[in-house]
């Protein structure tokens, strides 16, 4: 083999290595991309998070019992700040579907256990499951996976007919045992 055939063969061989190099660093850039992606919207929903965490006020724990305890007696203020504390509980699952939709970090049966957990919560009031009729369309637009999650969830807890049930999840698992796809 001669000089120039030798030549040409490294150019070739560097040429190749360049464009393959070149290709995976915008492959790279890609990736990194849509991580920020995800990150940024991340961020977006724990900002939204902590608005309505702020709406709770300063003793939230009494608007609790009394949904559960008195419904009734529920003030407009009471109820604004159930609503509040509803809709900050379904943020984790929106961020997690999210976050799923955008990389592999959650898988589909991850969401929907964090799900359960945060609708069982919700529905174990009386003012839970009423705030859900109101909203769920509003969720449907957005978010049908969860939306249709939450009526199925939703449906159990209307047929055991309580008020307030303490440890809401154990009482689901021990009543339902799963949550069907």
């Amino acid at each position: 083999m001669n000089t120039n055939s030798l030549n040409l063969v490294v150019q070739l061989v560097t040429l190749v290595a360049l464009i393959f190099g070149v290709a995976l660093v915008v492959w790279e850039l890609q990736q990194n991309r849509e991580m920020v992606k995800a990150q940024l919207e991340s961020d977006s929903y724990i900002s939204r998070k902590e608005r309505f965490l702020a709406g709770y006020g300063e003793n939230p724990s009494e608007i609790f019992a009394k949904a559960c305890d008195q419904p009734n007696e529920l003030t407009r203020a009471d109820l604004m700040t159930l609503s509040s504390y509803f809709n900050s509980i379904l943020l984790e699952p929106i961020r997690r579907i999210l976050i799923s939709q955008k990389s592999n970090l959650y898988s589909e049966d991850e969401w929907k256990r964090i799900a359960v957990i945060e609708f069982a919560e919700i529905f174990g009031s009386h003012p839970g499951r009423v705030w859900w009729r109101n909203v769920r369309n509003a969720y449907a637009e957005s978010r049908p996976e969860l939306t249709a999650l939450g009526n199925q969830i939703f449906q159990q807890f209307e047929s055991m007919g309580t008020s307030c049930i303490p440890g809401f999840y154990e009482k689901y698992k021990e009543t339902v045992g799963h949550v069907d796809n």
